[in-house]
């Protein structure tokens, strides 16, 4: 995902969260995840009646990969009147569909969840398959993503689905014995609800991060209906809108049927974390396409028939999907978590004291993937109004809160949180170097690649680390900042700065840190030879200077351009 991608991606999620009246997630996630739904939303009920095959009208020209679609599709109710229903979505055709006339393609349907629903297709590339999609055109399936309208739910569309895979049947050259339904939070549970509807018409079923009846261990009494499916269930560990345990009563009744479904317990992942890393595998795809309907579809197994398999049926662990830690293979979690750490601090005296710091650390999500692979890390430092003991305190503003959107930002962030009453200069300054130097040291981080920034307080604050340690850093973005609170001065040792790419940005109209503060350091500095960038925002006051810069596309693409010889 490019770097306008990701802060696009971000700042939606942010804008859909305020719309919702809720803060962002605390302390971790990724793209944009689904929010809390309600029991109405949620709670799955088997259609009285089967899916129908519909008659269909509808027009689409094949695109050559994930593109918006919309249509008008014929369906044939269970009353015996047709009903006309408008439908959008998402669909992926490979880039080389149509190569061989002769190929049959799977088809996978994708169901988001609540956090998309609407009508603009485009949200839908916020999490799941979709978002995936974005950067891809090799993936050897057809995929449909329908979108929901505000306030629908998956479990009343049967005839909806079953009549646009129908007409893509009719459109494209799909394998009717390779259709795989898959969704992800609400779209988790539309997949139990749809699968179990109608069991014969999909090779296999991937639920993610979803369950039966919301906020409920409720399990159908048909559940082994789906003992002989193929299935495959996918939960965040750390998930705090889904509980897993909305997922492992399925599993376990499941089991008790004789099925051998599997299930993935991701450690660490939150509910939207989960809802992008089981698609960034490629063993799940190369797992769906060994998943055919037989050409004869036995029976379904039923309750009674099975009811004595749970005293001969092992429940064995469940799979986990680790995260690597280079060097020892233990486990770092993605996203952006929140920490605690005692270390032995060196002052400049040559003296080592003890001191206890918190912070909020976040890994992308490729991070482990490749052991080989070094990440930049960016050193984020917060305004007053942050400082404590509660990291979670720091998701209000700056990167930390476009982090809680994503797990595609391309580096290791660090940001500490300062101690009550602390500023980021003096003692405090080795504090930050000990703990720049534990991360770096347990991290995969590149040592040519590392940056800092910080707004208001942290803004002060990233002047004086970047002092302290000049040959440290690739670059300083210091934003609504100065020297000195009280003082006009400037460092004497300001040109040790002259090496370093540095862009401050300020708000013209900043009443609580004065916009000359920034003019004085970036004046000083040009008198040392330095071609220092300087963005004033003419209408912007103290909080939107840092929340335009952080919003700024730019400010990554340079700021990662920056390396050390």
């Amino acid at each position: 995902m490019t770097i306008q991608k990701w802060v696009a991606t971000a700042l939606l999620l942010l804008t859909l969260t305020s719309c919702a009246g809720r803060r962002p997630p605390p302390v971790v996630a990724t793209a944009i995840p689904s929010v809390a739904p309600t029991v109405a939303q949620l709670g799955p009920t088997v259609p009285a009646t089967p899916i129908l095959a519909p008659t269909l009208m509808a027009t689409l020209q094949a695109p050559s990969a994930q593109q918006p679609f919309s249509s008008t599709l014929q369906i044939l109710k269970s009353t015996g009147e047709m009903q006309a229903v408008d439908v959008q979505g998402l669909l992926y055709v490979p880039v080389d569909y149509g190569r061989d006339a002769q190929r049959r393609w799977p088809l996978i349907v994708f169901l988001h969840g609540s956090g998309e629903r609407g009508d603009d297709p485009q949200r839908l590339t916020s999490i799941g398959l979709p978002q995936i999609l974005q950067d891809r055109s090799d993936l050897p399936f057809i995929v449909v993503a329908p979108q929901l309208l505000p306030g629908e739910s998956w479990n009343d569309k049967g005839e909806l689905v079953a009549a646009l895979m129908a007409w893509l049947e009719e459109q494209y050259t799909i394998d009717p014995q390779r259709i795989y339904l898959t969704g992800f939070s609400l779209g988790g549970y539309g997949t139990w609800a749809l699968g179990l509807s109608s069991p014969d018409r999909f090779a296999a079923l991937v639920p993610v991060a979803g369950g039966w009846e919301f906020g409920s261990d409720a399990v159908p009494s048909n559940i082994c209906a789906l003992a002989a499916k193929p299935i495959w269930v996918f939960h965040g560990a750390q998930d705090e809108t889904v509980n897993p345990a909305q997922s492992e009563v399925l599993v376990e009744a499941l089991r008790a049927c004789g099925s051998d479904v599997r299930y993935t317990v991701i450690p660490q992942a939150t509910h939207a974390a989960a809802g992008v890393l089981p698609y960034r595998e490629s063993e799940l795809y190369d797992w769906l396409l060994q998943q055919t309907l037989p050409e004869e579809i036995p029976a379904a197994a039923n309750a009674e028939a099975t009811a004595d398999v749970n005293t001969l049926v092992e429940t064995p662990v469940p799979e986990v999907v680790n995260t690597p830690r280079p060097g020892d293979g233990s486990l770092k979690p993605i996203g952006q978590h929140a920490y605690s750490i005692a270390l032995d601090v060196v002052g400049t005296n040559g003296l080592t004291r003890t001191a206890t710091i918190s912070y909020l650390l976040y890994l992308p999500g490729a991070y482990g993937q490749d052991p080989q692979q070094p990440w930049p890390l960016v050193l984020f430092l917060h305004g007053s109004d942050v400082w404590g003991n509660d990291p979670q305190a720091l998701i209000a503003s700056g990167l930390p809160r476009l982090l809680t959107t994503t797990l595609d930002f391309p580096a290791i962030v660090l940001s500490p949180q300062a101690p009550e009453e602390v500023v980021w200069w003096g003692a405090e300054l080795d504090l930050v170097r000990a703990l720049l130097d534990h991360v770096q040291a347990n991290y995969a981080v590149d040592a040519k690649r590392i940056y800092l920034t910080g707004l208001s307080m942290g803004g002060f604050g990233a002047w004086a680390v970047a002092i302290q340690q000049p040959q440290r850093f690739a670059a300083l973005a210091p934003i609504a900042g100065g020297w000195d609170s009280e003082r006009d001065i400037v460092p004497r040792n300001i040109c040790a700065l002259q090496a370093v790419p540095i862009w401050v940005f300020h708000g013209e109209q900043d009443d609580i840190v004065l916009p000359k503060k920034a003019q004085l350091l970036v004046n000083a500095l040009k008198q040392c030879g330095v071609e220092v960038r300087f963005t004033l925002y003419p209408d912007a006051k103290h909080r939107e200077s840092f929340e335009r810069a952080y919003a700024d596309p730019e400010l990554y693409t340079w700021m990662f351009a920056q390396q050390l010889p």
